[in-house]
This record gives structure tokens, C-alpha cells and sequence, in this order.
């Protein structure tokens, strides 16, 4: 079993995209209308995001999602070339992972870890 994707409401759609096309390098794969809502799904390095244009998008921070790289002190200074600041972090946790947390345009958390096993 793998996971698909992963959704987020959003209030502007265009903005959010513009967002993950600078933050993570996706781009649009699809646009797809469902049910009178603007579906964006966004696709790169092996990931893929759905964006949900919503207008009755009330309180998106209450997700994050977590995306493994390596390494994240790479990461982290790519992000900060482009103007992006780590929201929390980085923390080195107890099993070895490594994490740092940033703000999406709609206040969702996302969170990047290096999964390196203490021994």
C-alpha cells in the first residue's frame, strides 16, 4: 500500500500554486472540476499534492504533512535562497530523525525530516 497524494483546502488556489512551484518544485499536473470545487493536482520528485480551491475553507492549519529528505541542512538552505524560513527548527529528535517545520500560504505545517537510525 502507498499513499496517492495528499490533499489541502485552499482559499486561492493560484497563490498556492505558485507557492509549491517555488517551495517544492511541483508542477500542475491536472485540473480537474468536482462537485464546483477547482482540483489542482501537483506533481514532482516522486510526490504529489492536491490543491482544493474552497471557499469555505475555515481552518486549514489544523494538517501538516511530513515529506523525508536528505539532507535536510541541503534542504534548508535551498528553502532560505529563495526567502523561506523555517516556522520551527531544525531538531534533532531521540531515534536520530532530524525535522523542521514551515508555513504553507494557508498556514498549513509542512514538515521535512532526515530519517537517520541511532545505532
Amino acid at each position: 500500500m502507498n499513499i496517492h497524494h495528499i490533499g489541502i483546502e485552499v482559499r486561492e488556489i493560484e497563490k498556492s500554486i505558485q507557492f509549491y512551484k517555488s517551495f517544492l518544485g511541483l508542477e500542475p499536473s491536472q485540473f480537474i472540476t468536482f462537485q464546483g470545487e477547482q482540483l489542482v493536482f501537483l506533481e514532482g520528485n516522486g510526490f504529489t499534492l492536491e490543491l482544493i480551491s474552497s471557499n469555505e475553507c475555515t481552518n486549514p492549519a489544523s494538517i501538516h504533512f511530513a515529506i523525508q529528505i536528505d539532507p535536510l541542512t541541503e534542504w534548508i538552505e535551498q528553502l532560505r535562497s529563495k526567502g523561506f524560513e523555517p516556522l520551527e527548527g531544525p531538531y534533532e529528535l531521540k531515534n536520530g530523525w532530524k525535522t523542521v517545520f514551515y508555513n504553507g500560504p494557508d498556514n498549513e505545517i509542512i514538515e521535512f525530516i532526515q530519517q537517520k537510525y541511532l545505532k
